[in-house]
């Protein structure tokens, strides 16, 4: 059998309710010391306690659980992200279940709150089918004002790694895009961040458009445009996975990165490390990201009413051996 409460109470020679309260995360536990809810929480941590959530939600009206969105868990950034967010839920004694986007509805079993990433045009619909009863937080890149967010500013590092080519002597710089995010274009922020900065330099945008969002069509899709059009010698990706696959058909080519074209990414995935050349990159900060969101989600639950939480991060601009001069 596994350790109960009164087991705990036991072993501490305190009572079951109040070893009850700090456990089950009620409100009412205000009243009892911090000292002593720490020796309970190391208590059952010690002995291996488990709570029961099946208990929990009767007695709290929580579920316990929090259904997390997102678009494409397959994508090594993505698969990034809800790691964290599977450490931080069993940290703080959650079930997270996982939603694609295309699937969200209203009409799923009831969640104590969502956590969306890169998802903001339809949060307002559901939220307000839910009768405003799930918290929201949204997250990411592309996130909802309306709610409690944890943006990361994309634009500034495509700011400072289109720069970054333009100081290092490149005047052809392409961006290579899935084609499905050129229809995002009015406000999508690493293109912002790049046309900024090319008009500010007086050079031309060029864009790259990649049909399929994997690897293998970044790495024939560069062959096909440099056939056509020759070769930039500046390509910033839309992201780690049109980076690598970019990186492989320039190889193909025998055009060498960084002598002759300089590559940049963008995501941060472990992959770019360890390619030959090493893919210079704009690193999100996913821990800090997914540690923020779990603490407005806790805070929103424990305080419907409080304002608005709001952050935005700025990612970090890696340079490594394929941009550097």
């Amino acid at each position: 059998m596994g350790v109960t409460i009164k087991d705990i109470a036991r072993e501490l020679n305190l009572s079951t309710t109040a070893v009850s309260l700090v456990l089950n995360d009620r409100l009412s536990k205000s009243y009892i010391s911090e000292p002593t809810q720490k020796r309970i929480l190391d208590k059952a941590k010690e002995l291996g306690y488990t709570p029961n959530r099946i208990a929990r939600a009767l007695v709290s009206g929580r579920t316990y659980t929090v259904r997390f969105w997102m678009f494409n868990p397959e994508q090594p950034y993505y698969s990034k992200v809800f790691h964290h967010m599977r450490l931080q839920s069993d940290e703080h004694g959650y079930t997270l279940q996982y939603n694609s986007y295309a699937n969200a509805n209203s009409k799923q079993m009831p969640v104590d709150a969502i956590i969306a990433v890169d998802v903001c045009e339809r949060l307002q619909t559901l939220f307000d089918t839910n009768s405003g009863s799930t918290s929201i937080i949204s997250i990411g890149a592309f996130y909802s004002e309306d709610f409690d967010y944890v943006g990361v500013d994309l634009r500034a590092g495509a700011v400072e790694a289109v720069e970054h080519l333009v100081t290092s002597g490149c005047r052809r710089i392409a961006f290579a895009v899935p084609r499905a995010a050129t229809n995002l274009f009015d406000g999508e922020c690493r293109y912002d961040g790049y046309s900024a900065v090319m008009k500010s330099a007086g050079y031309e945008p060029e864009i790259i458009n990649i049909e399929q969002h994997s690897r293998a069509c970044a790495r024939q899709t560069m062959a096909d445009y440099i056939h056509s059009k020759g070769c930039p010698d500046g390509i910033f990706c839309y992201n780690d996975d049109i980076a690598i696959g970019a990186l492989r058909g320039l190889c193909d080519l025998g055009i060498r990165v960084p002598d002759d074209v300089a590559l940049i990414g963008c995501d941060g995935i472990e992959d770019c490390e360890y390619h030959n050349p090493s893919i210079s990159t704009i690193v999100h900060p996913v821990e800090e990201m997914c540690t923020l969101a779990w603490q407005y989600l806790l805070n929103r639950i424990e305080d419907p009413s409080r304002p608005l939480q709001q952050i935005v991060l700025k990612p970090t601009f890696v340079i490594r051996e394929s941009s550097r001069t």
